[in-house]
């Protein structure tokens, strides 16, 4: 066993296995073990088309709304390992997931989906991120939210006032609608 885990061309097998695996996901049949699928997008995530990727994610995401409570975390994890295998490209093919992903979870999602949000994540991301923040109750991900809210503000170069308002509207997401319009409605007023 020693022998064959350094050999060069077993391990160039377990990658194409892998690959396959991940082809035959996107393009045919999940299967029945998303443990098995999240350790083949591990293992040969970054050679495999982002395209592929893209399918995993929308296929797994499906099926997540599918299986019962207890089997969708399993899910997750195999769709946060088809995000950080883009997010390590450089790949936004998918943001769109994790965006909508982060804004109407009902539950915390899995530490998993931070890296590549981390990654990855533009300013688009940033209202999902400070409502998220707002609502968790666990301080870890309290930080780690904080912390990429301000790693995504640093990357996409947002002016600290834009941050701010940002940052504050997550906390209060439902009245900035009617404060926006309310503020409307001042000016016309005073014309």
């Amino acid at each position: 066993m020693k022998a064959l885990a350094g050999d060069p061309i077993a391990a160039e097998r377990d990658r194409g296995d892998s690959t396959l695996a991940i082809a035959n996901a996107a393009e045919r049949a999940l299967g029945d073990d998303p443990a098995a699928l999240r350790a083949a997008i591990v293992k040969a995530g970054a050679q495999t088309p982002p395209t592929l990727l893209l399918k995993i994610v929308e296929r797994v995401r499906e099926r997540e709304g599918a299986e019962p409570s207890a089997r969708r975390g399993d899910w997750q994890l195999a769709r946060a390992a088809a995000h950080q295998a883009l997010a390590e490209r450089g790949s936004r093919i998918a943001l769109y997931d994790l965006r909508e992903s982060l804004e109407h979870a009902k539950s915390p999602l899995p530490a998993a989906f931070l890296a590549p949000l981390a990654l990855i994540g533009d300013v688009t991301c940033l209202e999902a991120i400070s409502a998220a923040h707002a609502t968790a109750t666990d301080v870890w991900m309290r930080e780690r939210l904080a912390q990429m809210f301000y790693t995504i503000v640093e990357r996409e170069r947002v002016t600290k006032k834009r941050a701010a308002a940002i940052w504050a509207g997550g906390a209060i997401r439902p009245r900035r609608a009617g404060r926006a319009g309310g503020a409307g409605r001042k000016r016309k007023a005073g014309r």
